[in-house]
């Protein structure tokens, strides 16, 4: 795998999906199959020579890995202020503003990258997630997730936690009949325990 990996960043130093993935791969991958954090480090060195922003959201990505949030979130941000209509800066601010519970931060980060790219899924996704997971802007959260359930997605798993989450925002809202539609979709499309957990405690009621 990480020769096949090399060879695909040689022949193309400068795709950024050649040189995320060798990053990454380094970055995850135990030693005893070729993973090198130090060589991690030092393509992002090179790559930030030429891509400067690109190297940011590297680095911040490599520093939550490593659980420091503070200099990921120091990265992010001087990527989006190389650059404000950098949605993919303003998509990885905004995860580590929702991995650290602030989450006022990380919708105003999600809607700012939503309002330049309105086809940006991802974005709409996380609007909703920390909705459900603040427990607030339950109608904004609602709507996010109908945009991003409407668009589709290619992981049934990634779409069916979104309809479990949508569920429990509609439920919070009193609309426990879309709710338990929403919960069998997931079901559906992921076995998911947590939906179903949820759908037998609705059932009760």
């Amino acid at each position: 795998m990480l020769r096949t990996m090399e060879q695909c960043y040689a022949l193309n130093p400068d795709e950024e999906f050649a040189q995320l993935n060798l990053v990454m791969f380094h970055t995850q991958a135990p030693s005893i199959v070729g993973g090198d954090k130090s060589a991690a480090k030092l393509l992002i060195d090179e790559i930030s020579k030429t891509h400067p922003g690109r190297g940011l959201l590297m680095r911040a990505r490599l520093a939550v890995m490593e659980e420091d949030f503070e200099a990921a979130s120091s990265f992010a941000n001087a990527a989006i202020e190389a650059n404000p209509e950098n949605t993919e800066a303003l998509n990885v601010s905004g995860l580590i503003a929702l991995q650290q519970d602030r989450y006022s931060e990380a919708v105003a980060l999600f809607k700012s990258c939503v309002a330049i790219d309105p086809e940006n899924y991802d974005c709409h996704y996380q609007i909703g997630k920390a909705s459900h997971l603040s427990g607030s802007n339950t109608d904004d959260g609602i709507a996010a997730f109908e945009t991003f359930i409407g668009n589709g997605h290619d992981d049934p798993e990634y779409l069916a936690h979104a309809h479990y989450r949508l569920a429990e925002l509609l439920i919070v809202a009193g609309d426990k009949t879309d709710a338990r539609s929403h919960l069998v979709q997931a079901i559906e499309l992921a076995d998911l325990k947590s939906a179903k957990k949820r759908l037998a405690r609705l059932n009760k009621k």
